[in-house]
């Protein structure tokens, strides 16, 4: 069962995603234990505004800080797309915002959906073309080297951080079935309105990239989110899909299971009455925070090393080749370059002391891991 406080922080999403008025006998013992819950979801902004509209008690002791963020973050990301999407159009480039960008507009509110960055789609022929353009007129400035699908860019004046996308395949990170379907994703875009330089896919690639997306993050002991839900929840309420079109290509993608049980859990909290379809995967969801917690990563790390701490530990220092091609793309061409990357990366995490202090963290997570905490993640795991 959720914990008095969980079932108070699921009642206040609905409220502010559903607009279901809060129970009568609604009482939270600790606003600010709440909004620390939410926080972890990147969901505090909505604790706040919910507690507002119902004059929650406890509501002078909580910072609006995390209100006012939210919405100023939406209003600068928003300004920031429009010209974004001006540009693109002057020039003839395709581009297909991702993600937060196209789930907002279904929310009650549209700054309700945060997102940390912008994420834009477009072929990757024009991706030089484009990054010089947005480096010229729009003042970016590119934070790392190409990725194996995206590169990173960032406006220090208007603190918007963009992530360029030429592909939506992450190789290592998802399996080769969910590849090789988004890989022809260009297959299912078109132009919202004729001579549009700006396109949106098909509603049964978009639910499918958003199952891909939540199976992405929950894998290797992360986490889907609420947030993720909620998108979820509202994918299927404004969606005109053809079913067996998209099951067919969840099917393919062995991604069927998955997105029916998440869309079991996003019903029963966004539904008409608030229920519980799986226990224990719902409190997983809840307590590990939006992309997962150092605790559920580590119990993953030990879970695949057969409970060998010191394996989970020489796995971090020498990682396969397909973790490193993302950040040292060359090892893609030339493999034999893997031992001298694993000595660059270890340098590099060396002289970064947030690395240390990440390092020292999840080292000191992982020595408390036990063989209960595997037990119960591998049944979560089991489930999707």
């Amino acid at each position: 069962m959720y914990t008095k406080l969980e079932r108070a922080f699921l009642d206040i999403l609905r409220f502010e995603l559903c607009q279901i008025p809060l129970p009568e006998n609604f009482s939270v013992s600790n606003l600010e234990n709440l909004l620390r819950l939410a926080a972890q979801q990147d969901l505090g902004h909505l604790v706040y505004d919910a507690a507002v509209k119902n004059s929650l008690p406890d509501l002078e002791r909580i910072d609006p800080f995390c209100d006012d963020t939210a919405m100023f973050r939406y209003l600068r990301q928003l300004t920031e797309l429009s010209n974004l999407e001006a540009l693109f159009e002057q020039e003839h480039i395709p581009f297909v915002p991702l993600k937060g960008a196209v789930m907002r507009q279904w929310y009650p509110e549209a700054w309700m959906r945060t997102c940390t960055d912008i994420d834009i789609l477009i072929y990757k022929e024009d991706l030089d073309r484009a990054v010089v353009l947005m480096k010229d007129r729009l003042q970016y400035k590119q934070e790392n080297k190409v990725g194996l699908h995206d590169i990173s860019l960032y406006s220090s004046d208007r603190a918007v951080h963009l992530e360029l996308h030429y592909s939506l395949i992450e190789e290592g990170r998802v399996d080769d079935a969910i590849v090789h379907a988004l890989d022809k994703v260009w297959d299912y875009i078109t132009p919202v309105t004729e001579g549009s330089s700006q396109s949106r896919m098909s509603d049964e690639m978009l639910y499918f990239y958003h199952i891909a997306h939540m199976a992405k993050h929950f894998q290797k002991g992360g986490n889907c989110g609420i947030r993720y839900l909620m998108d979820l929840w509202l994918l299927n309420q404004h969606m005109t899909y053809n079913i067996e079109k998209l099951e067919a290509m969840l099917s393919d993608a062995g991604l069927l299971i998955f997105a029916r049980k998440m869309s079991e859990i996003a019903n029963g909290w966004f539904g008409p009455e608030l229920h519980t379809t799986d226990e224990q995967l719902e409190q997983y969801i809840i307590r590990s925070a939006l992309h997962g917690s150092a605790f559920s990563h580590a119990t993953y790390n030990y879970s695949v090393n057969s409970g060998k701490k010191w394996k989970v530990i020489l796995k971090r220092v020498f990682p396969p080749r397909t973790f490193l091609t993302e950040s040292y793309p060359v090892l893609k061409r030339v493999k034999v370059l893997l031992p001298l990357f694993w000595g660059v990366r270890l340098f590099e995490k060396v002289v970064d002391p947030k690395a240390r202090k990440r390092i020292y963290r999840e080292h000191r997570t992982l020595q408390n891991v036990n063989e209960m905490d595997v037990v119960n993640y591998s049944q979560i795991i089991s489930k999707l």
